[in-house]
Parts: C-alpha cells; structure tokens; sequence
C-alpha cells in the first residue's frame, strides 16, 4: 500500500499550515529532522526517489491537509516516521509557533485535531509570549515565542525546542525544551534555562564579564544550538542529555564596540 509523500516547505507568516502529497512513498526517506534536512542545511534530500519532474504536477501533486495553529510559523515544520504513539505506528508533522506552542499532527488522518499539543504559556504563572513592541522588533510581529526550527532525535524519540517567554512582565527568558515526541511531555530535566558569561569589556559587560543578553538576542532560523544578534553575539550548547550541557558565549571581533 503506498503511503503519502509529504514535503514539508518552511512557512513564514502562516496561520494555517499547508502540506503538499503525490501517491507514493520513499522507503528510505528519513524525514524532516532538522532545518533543510541536514546540518549543512543545504534542503537535499539525496535519497529521493519518487519526486521528479514529470511527476510533480497538477494532477498528482497538491494539498493534502490543512490545520490551523495559535500563532504564526516561522519555524520549519519537520517530519517524523513510523512513531509509535497509542498503539498505532503513525508519521507525525511536528509545528512550533511563535505563540509558544508545538504541534504533532497525522498526515494521514483526515482530523482537524493534533495528536498533542504542548503550550509553554501559563496564566497562573504570568508567562506570556514576548511582544514585539518590547523587543522594538518588526521583523517578527506581533509576538515572539519559538522562532528557530526544533531538532528531533529519532533514536530518543524526542524533539528540542526553544522558546522565549515574557515573565511577570518584565522577566525576558529562554529555555531549551526536550519534549517527548510521542506525548509532548517534558523529558525528565527539562526545560532548562539558557544563560551565560563570558570575560570581556565589550558593550554591556560588568565589572569585565559580558553577559548574553536574552531580549536583544534571538535564536537564528535552524535549532542548530547558535544564536546571534544584530552585532554578532552568539550562544551554543551541546548535550548528550538535557540536564548535562555545556554552555559557551563569545562575541564576533567584527563589531566596533562590541567585541570582547
């Protein structure tokens, strides 16, 4: 029986996310893991085998599914295989919006409704999404919450996200979130919030210690564990587990008045 091939594009400024099939599936198609497909984030995927020219048409190649989400999507949706998730083997199209939610859908259920859905807001707690107007952004409006493309690690069955949160109104945060791609859970550790110093008397810095700025600095387009901001400062962890990371920031020489 074949199944439907899904190619998920990135979606900027979307409200209804749109997905596209032809009646065939690649077997050896890993997924959409990560932000254009590989860590060179070149889009290739070098295993296909059914998409050509001939036919990628009208009459073969379309929308397939239409949802809708709580905010805007800058963030790619990515796309995981033969997930086992309530005693039935599914592919899951994962989406995180910039209202500081994340999405599983079935692209092959003809429901309206996500498998989950995981919100890091909180009423009770005051945690909101970052206005834009706060962040005197306009490239991303109305609201910032998760901007980068997520990262899923198939073998873990998790997916990592990071969101950005506005905290009893003043308090800008960001956290690295592991989430259980079956559930949306969190794993056992996160989130975590992410933070650093480094050494330096560059533009901000106390006393010699420069710290990473969370409302001046945004996650680039690909969950590829850098930030940069406008003057190049950048921020980079590695984990093997959440709990364990190693966090390190340092500062581009290329900014006058900015460098450490």
């Amino acid at each position: 029986m074949t199944r439907p091939r899904i190619c998920v594009l990135p979606i900027t400024l979307a409200f209804v996310l749109w997905i596209s099939s032809v009646a065939a599936h690649a077997q050896s198609f890993a997924g959409v893991l990560t932000y254009h497909n590989d860590d060179a984030r070149t889009g290739q995927n070098l295993a296909e085998t059914v998409l050509t020219p001939a036919n990628v048409n009208a009459a073969s190649f379309g929308k397939l599914r239409q949802w809708k989400v709580d905010g805007y999507v800058y963030a790619q949706p990515l796309y995981v295989l033969h997930v086992r998730v309530r005693h039935r083997t599914r592919d899951l199209v994962l989406i995180a919006t910039e209202h500081d939610s994340v999405y599983a859908f079935d692209p092959d259920s003809r429901g309206k409704l996500p498998i989950w859905h995981k919100s890091f807001l909180s009423k009770k707690d005051d945690v909101t999404t970052v206005p834009s107007l706060l962040l005197s952004s306009f490239d991303i409006v109305p609201e910032v919450g998760i901007t980068s493309t997520p990262v899923v690690d198939p073998a873990a069955g998790t997916i990592f996200v990071v969101a950005k949160t506005l905290e009893q109104g003043t308090n800008i945060v960001l956290r690295l979130h592991a989430l259980e791609i079956t559930t949306g859970l969190e794993r056992p550790g996160s989130p975590v919030v992410l933070s650093a110093t480094v050494p330096g008397y560059g533009a901000g810095n106390s006393g010699g210690t420069v710290t990473y700025d969370d409302k001046t600095s945004n996650q680039r387009g690909a969950g590829s564990s850098r930030w940069r901001s406008l003057c190049g400062e950048r921020l980079a962890w590695r984990y093997s587990t959440v709990p364990r990371m190693d966090t390190r920031l340092r500062r581009d020489f290329s900014c006058a008045g900015r460098s450490v």
